[in-house]
């Protein structure tokens, strides 16, 4: 029972470890940008302590972003409105959506410029 045990531990640390790093990666700067309409658009999802995204698009449009588990067609977490440039931080475990306030489609670009890692405590038990 305690190798499998210390088997599934060790493998919860590698799913971690490789959230971290594909959670870090996009935190290199490099936007990555997406077609939004009246609709809601999944733009990413953040597994994180506290993530911070940029988001950028035409100065004058108008949109809505959205943070949280994304569930029945809208986000159950935060949602902001903007024009242009924003930021916003989002929390845990999540998706970043954005749609158009406008009837007018229009593109958003964003990357996570800033993240937080969650801490893991080892404990024996």
């Amino acid at each position: 029972m305690q190798n499998g045990l210390l088997k599934d531990r060790h493998l919860f640390k590698l799913c971690l470890a490789a959230l971290f790093c594909y959670a870090s990666s996009a935190s290199a700067r490099e936007y990555e940008c997406k077609d939004v309409g009246a609709a809601w658009v999944q733009l990413g999802w953040h597994v994180a302590a506290r993530v911070e995204y940029q988001l950028v698009t035409e100065p004058d449009a108008a949109y809505e972003v959205g943070t949280g588990v994304f569930l029945w067609g809208e986000p159950r977490g935060s949602k902001y409105s903007a024009t242009g440039f924003s930021e916003i931080e989002a929390y845990g475990l999540g998706s970043l959506v954005a749609r158009s306030l406008s009837k007018q489609p229009l593109k958003i670009c964003f990357t996570a410029s800033e993240m937080e890692a969650i801490t893991i405590f080892s404990a024996e038990f």
